[in-house]
């Protein structure tokens, strides 16, 4: 008999994205996942709850939530979220 999966293991999702700018990402595959203006990056489709976000660079990360991020400069960032809020 299968057991169905709970919707929390399977509605994760990862963005990779090299931040250029405070107004420019590197042209790579999840930038069309988000937006950005004046440093603010927009998921356009948010997260459940707040993401987990790693970061490389000298820039830091000024906020998070569920639907932005904001930094003050160049950076890599990873950011793993789910995509729904339950906790299990």
């Amino acid at each position: 008999m299968r057991r169905s999966i709970k919707s929390g293991q399977r509605k994760m999702r990862v963005i990779a994205l090299k931040v250029n700018s405070t107004t420019e990402l590197a042209d790579i595959l999840d930038k069309d996942q988000v937006s950005i203006a004046a440093g603010v990056i927009t998921f356009k489709v948010p997260f459940g709850q707040e993401p987990v976000i790693m970061k490389e660079g000298a820039a830091s990360i000024v906020a998070k939530s569920a639907t932005s991020v904001e930094v003050d400069g160049a950076c890599e960032l990873l950011i793993v979220g789910s995509d729904t809020s339950e906790r299990y």
